[in-house]
């Protein structure tokens, strides 16, 4: 985002503030868009850490005790993840970050509050291709998201690949027939894919919407009747996205109202 972007832009955030310090603790996030009667929009996102980034948390605060880890833990991890937040705001939107600790893991909470419609639709502008915010007739909005939109990872794993056999092997031009390329690529997709199922086991992303008319959803829909919601495993996604055939790729729709 600029701010409102925290729609995606957690999702990134929590691997930068997760990934450098240990992948063995994993997350999962639910992210929550909530169209108030009023006009006013909450973008909320809490990312929800497995029980072993206590340790992980605990052993930087001990540190911090002996030693300048550049860290000020008092004021908590979240906040200090997203210093500086609140001043590159547009006018017109809040931004606070909070966390909780508790024995089934640390909880990061970051909330967005606006009531200008053109904000959402920056927040899905720049949260990237897959999410989706329409603004229709009769005051209703569409938001969900279509990995179907990511486009297909082939030819950036081919210049990765192209780039490695420069570096490595000192070719200014490396050649490779298109079979053997697609037979590495293959090979590459299936070694991620085994990562990421190492890494994220079955933690999961959830995507709600809560609003006071849900027109129609593909989704689940709450007892109420005010929030729909889609969950997926992140090895699941990270598949889906490595799939070269797009349009098999999962979505998420609602239609929603004030």
């Amino acid at each position: 985002m600029p701010i409102p972007t925290r729609v995606g832009r957690i999702c990134r955030l929590a691997l930068a503030l997760v990934l450098p310090i240990g992948l063995s603790a994993c997350f999962d996030i639910e992210q929550r868009i909530t169209l108030e009667p009023d006009g006013l929009t909450r973008v909320a996102t809490e990312v929800h850490f497995s029980p072993q980034f206590n340790d992980i948390l605990a052993a930087l605060e001990v540190r911090g005790r002996h030693f300048d880890t550049g860290l000020d833990l008092d004021r908590g991890l979240c906040e200090i993840a997203n210093e500086g937040a609140s001043s590159s705001l547009p006018p017109g939107v809040a931004f606070t970050a909070s966390q909780l600790r508790t024995p089934d893991g640390l909880i990061c909470r970051f909330e967005l509050t606006f009531r200008e419609g053109q904000y959402l639709q920056m927040a899905a502008a720049l949260s990237g291709e897959a999410f989706i915010v329409e603004d229709l007739p009769g005051g209703t909005t569409r938001i969900g998201f279509d990995l179907s939109r990511v486009p297909d990872p082939t030819p950036l794993l081919t210049e990765a690949l192209l780039d490695q056999m420069r570096t490595r092997l000192g070719l200014s031009a490396p050649r490779l027939d298109p079979a053997d390329i697609a037979e590495i690529l293959d090979a590459d997709r299936r070694a991620l894919a085994g990562l990421a199922e190492l890494i994220f086991r079955d933690h999961r992303l959830t995507f709600i919407v809560t609003a006071p008319r849900i027109i129609e959803t593909s989704g689940a829909i709450s007892d109420d009747g005010q929030s729909t919601s889609h969950s997926m495993r992140f090895v699941d996604m990270v598949r889906d996205v490595l799939d070269p055939d797009t349009e098999a790729r999962p979505s998420f729709r609602a239609l929603v109202g004030r």
